[in-house]
């Protein structure tokens, strides 16, 4: 079957082979018979001749590797990602998929320590040699899991990072993918076996994990960020303060940051600062529907709380 489709798929090609598509199908046709090296080129195709271009393509590859070339002498260190996951063992076929990226471009946590662990030798190589700068801990590569600690990404973590691929993905332009279905299955699939197992236990492990995080590293604002998201989520306010408040006090000009600490801060009860919170928030960006909605939302519960106390 899958021979016929290939023959089939390389005729369609003598009409058009610039439709993305046909070069998508027909790499996997290769892929499934075995021929990796086919289904390689073919993806690369699909890629490349895709109509909306959310990939850098081959072209630009090819630019970016000779324009690496040409200043190699000059304090300019290329590390090619590319060639580099084709050797990874995510991708046993030299071919970067799911083991790799949450979706079409971005990396999933696997992917992004795959990158990591590419990056860091030449890293450490050019500030020895350009800076001077000796290394004061060991350069060994760590672990997976290690950085997995050190970042406090828990399996909480891989499961709302999921979520939010999943709703992205169910909206246009992604609804006409050819294994759109098969992917939001494997996606809700995923999102289910976690939140299925969520318990005291559970969520005692994450809190561990983000505070073991937290100590290791207390200036680390985005580990603080996700930690006040979590807690949030268990409707854990007053904890979830304290988090946000660093965050937004590092970053006050981010909208959203101000938004969570709004919510956080009127779920502890401080109506009155959620609402300077979403004001503040709305001065940053002022069409913004869920700021719009953050404030209106807070003005009903403030107008709630001082008609129970009338009455």
């Amino acid at each position: 079957m899958g021979r016929r489709r290939v023959a089939g798929y390389k005729k369609a090609a003598t009409v058009d082979d610039h439709y993305a598509d046909l070069h998508f199908r027909l790499a996997r046709c290769y892929l499934a018979t075995g021929d990796t090296q086919a289904a390689k080129i073919e993806f690369a195709l699909a890629r490349d001749w895709d109509a909306l271009q959310f990939r850098t393509d081959s072209r630009l590859n090819d630019i970016i590797r000779e324009v690496g070339s040409a200043y190699a002498g000059k304090r300019v260190h290329l590390v090619d990602m590319d060639s580099g996951l084709a050797t990874s063992p995510l991708c046993p076929d030299g071919i970067a998929g799911e083991r790799v990226f949450n979706d079409h471009v971005h990396y999933n946590f696997d992917g992004g320590y795959e990158l990591a662990r590419l990056l860091l030798p030449t890293v450490v190589r050019v500030l020895q040699q350009d800076r001077g700068l000796v290394p004061v801990e060991s350069t060994d590569i760590p672990s997976r899991d290690e950085c997995a600690k050190r970042l406090a990404f828990t399996a909480w973590d891989e499961a709302d990072t999921a979520a939010g691929i999943a709703k992205m993905l169910a909206r246009p332009p992604f609804l006409d993918q050819l294994d759109h279905s098969a992917r939001q299955a494997r996606l809700e699939k995923r999102i289910s076996e976690t939140t299925g197992r969520i318990d005291q236990a559970f969520v005692d492990d994450v809190v561990k994990s983000y505070d073991d995080a937290i100590k290791l590293n207390p200036g680390d604002w985005a580990i603080r960020y996700n930690y006040a998201n979590f807690l949030y989520q268990l409707q854990r306010y007053p904890q979830a303060m304290p988090h946000i408040q660093y965050v937004v006090n590092t970053f006050g000009q981010i909208a959203a940051f101000r938004v969570l600490l709004g919510y956080c801060l009127a779920g502890s009860g401080y109506v009155d600062q959620g609402i300077e919170q979403f004001r503040k928030a709305r001065q940053l960006d002022r069409h913004s529907k869920p700021i719009k909605d953050a404030l209106a939302w807070a003005l009903q519960r403030k107008r709630e709380l001082s008609q129970r106390t009338l009455n």
